[in-house]
């Protein structure tokens, strides 16, 4: 190669090493954020411009494509990545000792091992086939150099450059023959293949002799060595279009000095020719030194120093114009350089983080997320809040003020808070109370003598009333009670806080005298004293948990009882007769679907009347489960550790049946709770804002691709706005992209209800909706998350393998509803406990 490599360094006729250069005009975007350090940067641009870079971070390997959402790739470290034809990055690391492949074809590909290695590097054909150089030790424990491809289906590996223990004859001085031995190794190969498909791995092979650089290809006029050592980065060659092969590499001439070297080969024609070419100045470390080029031929280089990233060089006058000004580059290193199309990028590390310059603007187009509190939530305690971003440092404000990831707001009230990462924002409307319902006309522990006219209720903090029950049966404010008892009364708001009141009414029961009888004899005293029944009992249906019909059956038990009078009512205003007492009564529940209550309460022969008792039932009304479930507004903490205490004998049978249900306690209160089908452990689902955060937390991601081979589940009672009366909900809608305005999206004259629900033809375009069974197998019981949208989410429910979609707080309550399956509190008890 006649040309020679102009290196422009930074501060290098000031021969000082110790003050930062920046690339006049260099944008510079931070690329991860995270207090775990994220460090060896990697990175690949593709056919449109898009760049995609990976890097490790606490043992795993993780990808960004330009500024966008920051994705796991991988478990594993050193990754090395490079994007073909079709604009699909492909990457290979290291895992536990081994070489892994992976890509990401809509999601992330399960790891493939190409075999043991300690590095490894990655290009792609034109064809988009993977081409792998990775060092390993062999069985003789010398280094060799494998490669590895996948042009014909699965991996294919072969030994390239083996080391080995080698004996070699020799003459001494004296012209006198002797015999040595010596060690070879090979260690670093970078691969890179030209337009031709033909592939070049630049390797450094370590001997009891020294070192030597070379290369090796499937080309042997390629092949050579340039017989002086060196050491060099992932991206330390280059393959230009006139057919030359470039090594950049670190030389170390001297005990203090330290100077970046390229060796290169011209292949064409099968010549063979090698130069070495010096930077001007000491470089402070020039292992991590990388080297790129363009169509035209110009080679850029960019190297490491004690203070950062020392140097950028260039064959030409023009391209990088280094100023010594500015302290950007200070602290940095590990730079990958990569040239577009009149452009530059620089990835390289920073204060624990991964950064890029470039003389492009690369738009930031994802808004904050935020986490804690959604849109339109209604919480009864303080909030915990984050906000992170992929792109930039976000700030935020709350109700105008100042407020940082991690802060809390617990004033009551309407919230507004604002998160902006200086392009895009996210505004979260939010409110909480904490103040629970007021109850006048009652007092908690009071006994009463005489009738209450009426017990009233209100909300005064404004959130409004959600349910108010007397004895698990509805009660409207105002309302009175008249009949003997105890009572308890519990008003709930719909922010969950509860205000309870036991009271009881205690009547006296008068005593008709007896009638005195006719005839002879004298007077006598007052009749007997009333006598009250007593030992009594109720059960509907023998104590079972449900009934799918309204006709049960009471069985009743009294002592001293002649008559009895029984209700659906807790103030018995619905009973028209005492009847005649009996061990067993024919009843009709009310009609509806829930829990029933039914009451009793026995008279003696001589007017002793008992207390009211009762006992509940869950009528199903011949279908699946539709109780509503109580908002009790206790403390996740509270109620799991009851429930911790009451766990009997675990049914593994029982909780593998269930796995992936949302269980009702159809004989306390309506508790709502989640089985994972991956831990078997149930967790509790306060009410429905909390049941939504808290079922995300079990999230599944998973691709647009994969998630549209799940079909999709509709329930007719769940209340939701439907715009364009098509059968699909607009929040549906919203989720699966078609319009909630238009009844017909694609305009093929079938609206996109009956294509969803009833056709499983797609509403956006031509073709079939195609359902993967074993995918739905796999995740029933799931809550999936779309990764590569808004981060949606679904529940898959195990019962019709189809997955409903979970909006907001709103629409976990209604799955809780309606989806879910009531339970006896001896079946809960025999599954394990969760906790958050």
């Amino acid at each position: 190669m006649s040309k020679k490599l102009l290196f422009l360094a930074c501060a290098a006729a000031l021969a000082v090493v110790l003050t930062g250069c920046e690339i006049k005009g260099a944008n510079i975007y931070q690329i991860s954020f995270n207090a775990v350090a994220s460090a060896k940067p990697d990175a690949a641009i593709d056919s449109n411009g898009d760049l995609h870079a990976v890097y490790d971070r606490d043992g795993s390997v993780y990808y960004k494509k330009n500024r966008g959402i920051e994705q796991l790739a991988a478990a594993g470290t050193d990754a090395s990545v490079a994007v073909g034809s079709d604009n699909i990055p492909q990457v290979v690391y290291l895992d536990s000792g081994s070489v892994k492949f992976t890509k990401l074809n809509g999601a992330w590909t399960a790891p493939e091992t190409l075999g043991a290695g300690d590095w490894a590097t990655i290009d792609v054909d034109s064809l988009n086939n993977a081409y792998v150089a990775f060092s390993a030790l062999g069985t003789d424990g010398r280094s060799d150099i494998i490669y590895a491809t996948n042009a014909s289906g699965g991996f294919v590996s072969a030994l390239v450059l083996d080391g080995k223990f080698d004996v070699v004859n020799d003459l001494d001085d004296q012209g006198l023959p002797y015999t040595y031995t010596t060690n070879y190794s090979y260690i670093k190969p970078v691969i890179k293949l030209n337009s031709n498909d033909n592939y070049y791995i630049a390797y450094i092979n370590t001997s009891d002799d020294g070192e030597d650089i070379g290369i090796k290809s499937n080309l042997a006029s390629a092949d050579f060595t340039s017989g002086t050592g060196g050491d060099f980065s992932k991206n330390a060659l280059v393959l230009d279009s006139s057919g030359n092969a470039l090594i950049v590499a670190g030389d170390k001439t001297s005990s203090s000095i330290t100077r970046i070297m390229i060796d290169y080969a011209n292949t064409n024609g099968g010549i063979s020719t090698v130069g070495t070419v010096y930077s001007d100045g000491p470089i402070d470390n020039p292992t991590g030194a990388v080297i790129v080029a363009n169509e035209a031929n110009e080679e850029v280089v960019a190297s490491n120093s004690v203070s950062g990233i020392k140097s950028f060089a260039k064959n030409a006058d023009s391209g990088f114009n280094l100023v010594d000004s500015g302290n950007e580059y200070i602290d940095s290193s590990n730079p990958v350089v990569i040239l577009g199309a009149g452009s530059f990028y620089v990835y390289y590390e920073k204060s624990g983080n991964i950064w890029l310059a470039t003389d492009q603007s690369i738009a930031d187009s994802n808004p904050p997320v935020v986490s804690g509190v959604i849109e339109g939530g209604l919480y009864n305690t303080s909030k915990t809040i984050t906000f992170t971003d992929d792109e930039s440092v976000p700030t935020a404000t709350l109700d105008g003020a100042a407020f940082a990831s991690g802060d809390t707001a617990s004033a009551g009230g309407a919230h507004i808070l604002v998160v902006t990462d200086g392009t895009n924002s996210a505004t979260v409307n939010f409110t909480i109370d904490t103040v629970a319902p007021v109850i006048t006309g009652v007092s908690d522990g009071s006994t009463y003598t005489s009738a209450i006219a009426g017990i009233d209720f209100s909300d005064g903090a404004g959130s409004g009333i959600a349910t108010a029950t007397l004895n698990g049966g509805a009660f409207a404010s105002g309302a009175g009670v008249s009949t003997n008892g105890a009572y308890t009364l519990i008003v709930t708001d719909n922010a969950g806080n509860a205000a309870t009141v036991a009271f009881t009414i205690d009547i006296p029961v008068p005593v008709t005298p007896p009638t005195p009888s006719t005839g002879g004899g004298g007077g006598g005293g007052g009749g007997p004293a009333p006598t009250i029944p007593s030992v009594t009992s109720i059960s509907i249906n023998t104590g079972a948990a449900q009934t799918e019909t309204a006709n049960v059956t009471l069985t009743l038990g009294a002592t001293n009882a002649s008559t009895m009078l029984i209700s659906n009512k807790p103030d018995f205003s619905d009973a028209t007769a005492w009847l005649t007492y009996a061990a067993t009564k024919a009843w009709t529940l009310t009609s509806g679907a829930g829990v029933k209550t039914v009451y009793v309460k026995f008279r003696s022969s001589n007017g002793g009347e008992s207390a009211a008792i009762n006992d509940t039932i869950l009528f199903t009304a011949g279908a699946s489960t539709t109780l509503t479930p109580k908002i009790l507004g206790a403390a996740y903490t509270d109620v799991t550790a009851e429930e911790q205490a009451l766990i009997t004998k675990i049914d593994n049978k029982l909780v593998r049946r269930l796995a992936g249900r949302i269980l009702l306690q159809v004989q306390r209160f309506g508790q709502a709770w989640y089985l994972d089908p991956l831990s078997l452990k149930k967790y509790y689902l306060a009410d429905g804002q909390q049941a939504y955060q808290a079922l995300r937390k079990f999230g599944l991601g998973i691709s647009n691709a994969d998630l549209a081979k799940i079909p999709v589940g509709y329930e007719s009672r769940f209340i939701m706005t439907d715009s364009d009366n098509d059968g699909l909900a607009d929040k549906i809608e919203e989720a699966l992209g078609t319009n909630p305005l238009i009844a017909d999206t694609d305009g093929d004259g079938v609206n996109d209800g009956n294509e969803v629900l009833k056709q499983g033809t797609n509403p956006l375009g031509s073709g079939k909706l195609i359902t993967l069974k074993t995918l739905v197998d796999r995740l029933k019981g799931r809550i999936l998350i779309q990764v590569e949208s808004r981060g949606e989410a679904w529940y898959v429910n195990p019962v019709d393998g189809k997955r409903y979609y979970m909006n907001n707080g709103e629409a976990a309550y209604q799955i809780m509803r309606f989806l879910s399956l009531g339970i006896t509190d001896s079946d809960i008890h025999k599954i394990p406990v969760g906790s958050f």
